[in-house]
């Protein structure tokens, strides 16, 4: 696949397929596309912790049912996300871009992540989305 259908999503960007409360119109066209081997979806390790445990959180609140919680982790399983794991020496690289950009850990992986591969990111984090656009990420 080539590199300019790389799209870095993060979790806030993939949640609302899952929780039926939630609009998901682009998620979805972006997972049918993944799906069709037109888009090449990349996320940090970290992705699959966050989705899990948003999950368990919307159980508990009631969001999603035990089924569609089954659903959600076949489909999760069965998606084709290429899975990055970072290098020891890349961990300082992101802590200091989340003191730059006063951003989490969690969320710099994600900027950190569209920086090496050269990818756009989708997401709805408005913090994290400034911050790649002050670092010339392209938002999708």
């Amino acid at each position: 696949m080539k590199d300019a259908n790389n799209l870095v999503i993060d979790c806030s960007f993939a949640i609302p397929f899952f929780l039926q409360d939630e609009s998901a119109i682009k998620t979805a066209e972006v997972f049918e596309q993944s799906f069709d081997k037109k888009i090449n979806l990349i996320v940090p390790s970290l992705w699959y912790y966050e989705i899990h445990n948003v999950l368990k959180t919307a159980t508990k609140r009631n969001r999603i049912d035990k089924e569609d919680v089954r659903q959600a982790m076949g489909l999760i399983k069965n998606l084709p996300v290429d899975s990055i794991n970072f290098l020891p020496d890349e961990y300082e690289l992101i802590f200091e871009l989340s003191k730059d950009f006063d951003l989490s850990f969690y969320d710099a992986s994600y900027l950190f992540l569209c920086g090496i591969k050269k990818a756009p990111i989708a997401s709805r984090d408005k913090k994290l989305l400034v911050a790649c656009e002050r670092s010339g990420i392209q938002l999708f």
